[in-house]
């Protein structure tokens, strides 16, 4: 018998003659006390009994006496009743991670039972550690952060019982909170403009959300950029507009965490050259220098598509009225500005021939922007 089960209590009473009998009284008395009485008919008389918590365990004397009537004299009959608390059993369901701390999932359970009381106790290597309660068979029990993954320990689950259950235990020793293993994806897509799009994805192989970690981004085995994992996807964006055309190995690595391992995997994209637009203004359309005169050329180049901050080589040249090119002169722009002071040579001269006679052309020029 174990306490808080309900039990039928059956006491049978046979008349020497062999006549049923269907009348008299039995009562039942544990360890002097009465707990119930019954009408006897066709021999037998029965009670339902719960076994309270304050009864203890071990042996227990029930007396069942038939009080008799006119017709039947009394008897009686003492037998020895044994109670036990109902047996349990601890086991460790699962475990996963949470904010950096080992998360236990364990099961009490015991026969026909649901499990509302008790708490379970866990010790590492001797050592308590953390305790949860049993709510409906299971008790979810969070570690200390001291407590680590890849590690081996001597773990010992205990359920403490009650006054209707006994305790149980679950132990094993060396035991390590293996990491998950983990598989990534990588999925670069470079556009034109040198925009690279990283997108990776991480899986662990028993299938649970990957939310902690970061994706490492490396091209050509340096790296680049780094995305946080979120429901098992990790994305960001990096420029590859200043790199020179040509293929490029993309890597992915998933840096871990707690509960997964490292994974890495790579792909490839391909940068073919690309030309911004620039757009050039002068401050003056047209500009007047004589021999040996100064004047300042100041001009603008605008980019739509990025900013300009290197330096970018031009060349001033003076086209004669005819179209020809007689003078050149290599400018820098810085940052997209050029501001030059530019100075006619004062031996300066353009000649041209028409049939023999030989003309001298004005000793100035115009340049023109159009």
């Amino acid at each position: 018998m174990y306490v808080g089960d309900t039990s039928n209590l059956y006491a049978y009473v046979y008349a020497n003659n062999r006549a049923t009998i269907n009348s008299g009284m039995m009562s039942f008395t544990l360890d002097g006390e009465l707990i119930g009485t019954e009408y006897v008919s066709n021999n037998t008389a029965n009670i339902e009994y719960i076994i309270p918590s304050t009864l203890t365990e071990g042996k227990h004397t029930l007396l069942v006496e038939y009080l008799g009537d006119e017709s039947y004299n009394t008897s009686s009959k003492e037998i020895t009743l044994t109670l036990a608390k109902t047996s349990t059993t601890t086991t460790l369901r699962t475990w996963t991670v949470n904010n950096e701390k080992i998360v236990l999932n364990t099961t009490v359970r015991a026969w026909n039972k649901t499990i509302n009381s008790g708490n379970v106790n866990v010790y590492i290597d001797n050592i308590f550690v953390a305790t949860g309660q049993v709510t409906d068979n299971y008790a979810v029990i969070t570690l200390p952060s001291t407590v680590d993954t890849d590690t081996s320990y001597n773990l010992k689950l205990e359920y403490t019982g009650t006054d209707l259950l006994n305790s149980s235990t679950y132990s094993v020793d060396e035991f390590i909170f293996n990491k998950k293993s983990t598989s990534t994806r990588i999925y670069p897509y470079l556009r034109s403009n040198g925009t690279l799009t990283l997108t990776a994805y991480v899986y662990s192989d028993n299938y649970a959300k990957v939310n902690t970690g970061n994706v490492i981004f490396y091209i050509n085995n340096k790296q680049v950029t780094t995305a946080p994992v979120a429901n098992n996807k990790a994305s960001t964006v990096y420029y590859m507009g200043d790199y020179d055309a040509g293929n490029y190995t993309i890597k992915a690595t998933y840096n871990g965490s707690k509960q997964f391992n490292t994974s890495t995997n790579t792909s490839s994209v391909t940068k073919n050259p690309y030309y911004h637009t620039t757009y050039m203004s002068l401050t003056n359309n047209s500009l007047t220098v004589k021999r040996g005169g100064s004047t300042d050329i100041n001009a603008t180049l605008t980019c739509y598509s990025r900013n300009i901050t290197e330096d970018i080589q031009a060349t001033i040249e003076l086209n004669a009225t005819w179209g020809t090119v007689v003078y050149t002169q290599d400018v820098t722009f810085h940052n997209g500005v050029l501001n030059y002071k530019f100075t006619l040579p004062s031996d300066f001269e353009i000649f041209t021939f028409y049939g023999k006679n030989k003309q001298k052309l004005p000793k100035s020029i115009k340049i023109l922007h159009s």
